[in-house]
C-alpha cells in the first residue's frame, strides 16, 4: 500500500491517524475559495517529495505526479518486491485517474488561449495528458513491462 492522504503519508501514520479519528478536513489554503459555498476540503500536507523521488526527476514532474511516484515508492516498498532484482519488462503499471493534472492542464490551455501556439510552453503538454503520472512512475523505477492509464471522462449512461 501506498497512501499519500490528508490525514498521513505512509501506511503506518495513516492507520495511526485513523485509530485516532484525526481529520483531514480543514479550511482549503491552496486555491481561493472566496466565491464557493463550502471552503473546507482534504488537501495533502506538505510533502518531502526528495524522500521519494530522484532529484533530477523532480523537476519534470508536476505536484500530482510527484504525489502518485511517492505513492508508487510506499506500494513498491511495502510489498517486500526489490525492483534491481527482478526483470523490469516482467513488471508493468496501471494506474486510473479521473484527469491527471488538472493544474497543469488549467495552466497549459490559459497561456494557449492567452499568448496562442507559440506562447504554451512545450514541456507543459508532457505533463498535461492523463498517462503523465503513469510514465513518471514508469521512468522513476525502470519499469519496461505494460503502462496503462485508465481514464474515464464521460461514464457510459449506465454507470451513472
Amino acid at each position: 500500500m501506498g497512501i499519500v492522504s490528508s490525514i498521513g503519508v505512509g501506511k503506518e501514520v495513516f492507520w495511526k491517524n485513523c485509530l485516532q479519528g484525526v481529520s483531514g478536513i480543514k479550511p482549503i489554503q491552496g486555491f481561493d475559495v472566496s466565491s464557493y459555498r463550502s471552503r473546507l476540503g482534504a488537501q495533502l500536507p506538505e510533502v518531502d517529495f526528495k524522500a521519494f523521488i530522484k532529484p533530477a526527476n523532480l523537476r519534470r514532474m508536476d505536484r500530482i505526479g510527484k504525489v502518485v511516484v511517492s505513492s508508487v515508492r510506499l506500494a513498491i516498498e511495502d510489498s517486500g518486491l526489490n525492483l534491481q532484482e527482478e526483470d523490469s519488462g516482467r513488471i508493468g503499471i496501471s494506474i486510473g485517474t479521473g484527469l491527471g493534472s488538472s493544474d497543469t492542464v488549467d495552466q497549459f490551455f490559459r497561456s494557449l488561449l492567452r499568448e496562442g501556439p507559440t506562447g504554451a510552453a512545450p514541456l507543459l503538454f508532457q505533463t498535461a495528458v492523463p498517462n503523465a503520472i503513469t510514465s513518471h512512475c514508469a521512468i522513476e523505477y525502470g519499469i519496461k513491462g505494460v503502462n496503462i492509464t485508465f481514464s474515464i471522462r464521460n461514464p457510459p449512461q449506465k454507470w451513472r
